[in-house]
């Protein structure tokens, strides 16, 4: 029995309170959790190609707050209705108006996109965007099917003119982060004074993951989520397949991981 199956024995035994990483509880947790994520790339790129910004699985808003709050045209969609309302919450916080900018949907669904844009047909943004998104590695969420949905639902949105980019990790992000093993654990102290503690375990095309939090004086959170393994090289073979031209590939600002650009053909 591996690492993971014994903490979920232990979370199922009333041991600890249980919360999908994108729902309840878990929610602020997570946000809190996804600080380190590469924010200073997505800016760049933002910079390079000015014109409306789609967010493809924005969550609570770590890289479309900044966007936003620099004033760029920025729209985000997610499958998470509580994430979306976090983002919201968190715009209010900082006085930003984010009215028509956010969808609940799936981004790997075409016509997900329930908001319009200036200048936009009233069926919605077709064709519209100048940049389509996928930062913090969300692409690992979705089996092959479904990601090949993402890439037309990012061509059906983008302009003539428009590049998809995502963040993704490198090919040896799995040698190198398991040391060539199936699993790894690490701890962390967390603001409160409690700590942190993250499993990760791969299993077939997966890769499971499971946070502890302990709290103090609280009883201990457990976070589930999992990902599907996948690389940048996958990413390449992936856009190359979907009908993209992949124009840059550059080091994000998080360890083993890149963003690639694509054109589409």
């Amino acid at each position: 029995m591996g690492d993971i199956a014994i903490l979920d024995q232990w979370s199922r035994a009333g041991s600890a309170e249980v919360y999908d990483v994108y729902h309840g509880l878990g929610v602020g947790i997570y946000d809190s959790l996804s600080q380190a994520y590469d924010l200073t790339t997505p800016v760049v790129l933002a910079a390079e190609r000015p014109g409306p910004i789609l967010e493809l699985c924005c969550g609570a808003g770590r890289v479309g707050l900044p966007l936003l709050a620099m004033g760029f045209d920025y729209y985000g969609i997610d499958l998470s209705s509580e994430m979306i309302q976090q983002f919201r919450d968190h715009a209010t916080a900082q006085g930003l108006d984010v009215a028509g900018r956010l969808a609940v949907g799936d981004a790997s669904e075409l016509g997900a996109l329930d908001f319009s844009l200036p200048g936009s047909e009233p069926s919605g943004p077709t064709g519209h965007f100048e940049s389509v998104f996928v930062p913090a590695f969300s692409l690992v969420l979705f089996e092959k099917e479904l990601r090949r949905n993402l890439f037309q639902m990012a061509r059906s949105v983008l302009s003539t003119t428009g590049v998809f980019t995502a963040e993704v990790y490198t090919a040896d992000y799995y040698d190198r982060t398991f040391n060539g093993g199936r699993s790894m654990c690490s701890w962390s102290p967390r603001d409160h004074g409690g700590y942190l503690v993250s499993f990760a375990e791969l299993t077939g095309d997966r890769e499971e993951v499971r946070f502890i939090e302990q709290r103090p004086e609280l009883p201990p959170v457990v976070l589930r989520t999992w990902k599907y393994l996948y690389s940048s090289d996958d990413l390449v073979a992936d856009l190359t397949g979907a009908g993209f031209r992949v124009t840059d590939r550059r080091p994000s600002t998080c360890p083993l991981a890149e963003w690639v650009s694509a054109e589409p053909i």
